[in-house]
């Protein structure tokens, strides 16, 4: 009965619920009726008793089964909201981009106009006295640009660069803490920082597409994270508790976490059997960086 009410197919589980009831009320009957020596009364008593049993047992399925459908839609949703915050770095940092892309153009743009205008003065200008006191305005301008233009494009790579690994996974987990949907458990090899930094912006993103995959085909409680390296090369393990599945097909998820695994050179292996959750399991080449 159980695994009648876990088929996602409405019809389907109808049909088969039905189907059950019939077989259980032609199965129950006839072996009261006529395989039981008691007086009629008492038969009559046992089939109705039977019956109500069971239409027992089919309510508190139902309820059952229905809590867990309302869960697991609270956890979709819960996921897809998590899912979207995980966006909230790639945001900020599009945000800051266009800031500085904006003050590059205020600031540089507004400097050349200068040198453009300082320039037609020159040419209608004889005084010597003159010109060199505006070629010395032209040079400080121009001198003042390349600071700007330098101090631009060091915070750009500064933006690129930044990622507190530990930081960013830590505050994944809270927020799931949070919502009391999941326990995450994540165990982390300290010579990650060492790692280079498209690294670990992917295997942010790994991480993140992992959770929110487990949580969202999984129906998982728990999820393990372990993340270590053997010689130099960095070896990911994300397991889950959850419904896992007889055969593996790839989601726009998992399809994500092996691109992005490609793109690093690594491998990933993707591991799974029914009830007995779901495991992802990378290795990646050249973890630790030799600055």
């Amino acid at each position: 009965m159980d695994d009648i009410f876990e088929i996602k197919n409405v019809l389907c589980k109808r049909f088969l619920i039905i189907l059950h009831s019939i077989t259980y009320m032609i199965v129950i009957i006839p072996r009261i009726s006529f395989f039981t020596k008691y007086p009629m009364h008492e038969k009559i008593n046992s089939i109705t008793y039977s019956i109500i049993l069971y239409l027992i047992v089919l309510f508190v399925f139902t309820l059952v089964h229905k809590f867990k459908d309302e869960r697991d839609k609270i956890k979709i949703i819960n996921a897809d909201l998590i899912e979207y915050s995980f966006n909230e770095r790639e945001f900020l940092l599009y945000e800051e981009r266009n800031r500085i892309s904006q003050e590059l153009h205020d600031s540089i743009g507004h400097s050349l106009m200068a040198l453009s205008m300082n320039i037609k003065y020159l040419k209608a200008i004889k005084d010597k006295a003159v010109i060199n006191k505006e070629l010395d305005d032209i040079d400080a301008v121009i001198k003042e640009s390349v600071v700007t233009l330098r101090s631009t494009v060091y915070n750009i790579k500064k933006l690129d660069e930044y990622c507190d690994f530990k930081k960013e996974i830590n505050t994944i987990i809270e927020k799931f803490n949070k919502l009391n949907i999941v326990k995450i458990n994540f165990n982390c090899d300290n010579n990650i920082d060492k790692s280079p930094m498209e690294i670990k912006n992917n295997i942010i993103k790994i991480i993140k597409e992992g959770i929110t995959n487990s949580l969202k085909h999984g129906n998982s409680t728990e999820i393990n994270i372990d993340l270590s390296f053997i010689n130099s090369d960095i070896e990911l393990i994300i397991q889950d508790n959850g419904n896992g599945c007889c055969e593996i097909n790839s989601s726009n998820g998992l399809n994500g976490i092996k691109k992005r695994t490609e793109t690093l050179n690594g491998e990933v292996t993707f591991q799974s059997s029914n009830k007995k959750g779901f495991t992802i399991n990378l290795k990646i080449p050249g973890g630790v960086s030799n600055d």
